[in-house]
C-alpha cells in the first residue's frame, strides 16, 4: 500500500510468482484460450485415465455461476466452498444446473473428491491432504496462479482462428504459460 501511495498509483501489477500458491502433491491445471473450448471435458479425460491407474484424485472446479434465484443471496465473493465425494450428495438446488451436472459427471470418473469452490486456496489445502493428485479445471479462460508443472491449454479452432473476437487476455496467458495445447 505504501508504494502505491507513494507513487500516486491506482493500479499496482504483480508477478504471478509474487501470488503464487504452492502445492506438495502433483497439480495439473487445465486453462483454455477462450470460453467454451472443451477444457472440462479434457479435465474429466485426465480424471478417468488417471483413476484407472488407482491414483486417488481430486478436482476443483471453480463455481462459475449461480442459480438465478439465489444471485440476490449470495455472490461468488463470499467464499462459497463445497466438497463432494458421491454424487448422491450434489445438492440442485445451490448450483446451477450446468455446474450441477459437472460435478455429476467428474464424480462418475471416480474422481475422490471434487470441491466446487469460489476458493480455489482453501480448495487447494483440502485436496492436498486427500489425494494423490489434483486436477484444477480453471473458471472460464482465468488464470490459475498454481505453481505447477503441469499446464494445458484448450483450445478450438474457432477460438484459434477469431482470437481477437473470442479470447480475452487471460486465455492468451494461458496459452503463453501452458507446455501443452490441445
Amino acid at each position: 500500500i505504501n508504494r502505491i501511495t507513494a507513487c500516486n498509483c491506482t493500479l499496482e501489477f504483480l508477478r504471478p510468482k509474487d501470488i503464487s500458491v504452492r502445492c506438495h502433491k502433483p497439480v495439473i491445471i487445465i486453462s483454455a484460450l477462450a470460453s467454451s473450448s472443451g477444457k472440462t471435458q479434457v479435465s474429466r479425460h485426465f480424471c478417468f485415465q488417471l483413476a484407472n491407474v488407482d491414483f486417488s484424485i481430486s478436482v476443483i472446479f471453480p463455481i462459475s455461476e449461480l442459480p438465478e434465484d439465489k444471485k440476490g443471496l449470495l455472490s461468488e465473493s463470499d467464499g462459497l466452498h463445497y466438497e463432494f465425494a458421491d454424487v448422491s450428495e450434489v445438492p440442485s438446488n445451490i448450483f446451477s444446473n450446468d455446474d450441477t451436472w459437472q460435478i455429476k459427471q467428474y464424480l462418475s470418473c471416480r474422481v475422490s473428491r471434487v470441491f466446487a469452490t469460489t476458493d480455489v486456496r482453501r480448495a487447494l489445502i483440502s485436496a492436498e491432504q486427500l489425494t494423490d493428485i489434483i486436477i484444477v479445471d480453471s473458471r472460464k479462460c482465468e488464470i490459475s496462479f498454481i505453481e505447477t508443472d503441469h499446464r494445458i491449454c484448450t483450445i478450438s479452432e474457432e477460438s484459434f482462428n477469431s482470437i481477437s473476437k473470442l479470447s480475452f487476455w487471460p486465455g492468451l496467458v494461458n496459452l503463453n504459460m501452458s507446455k501443452i495445447v490441445i
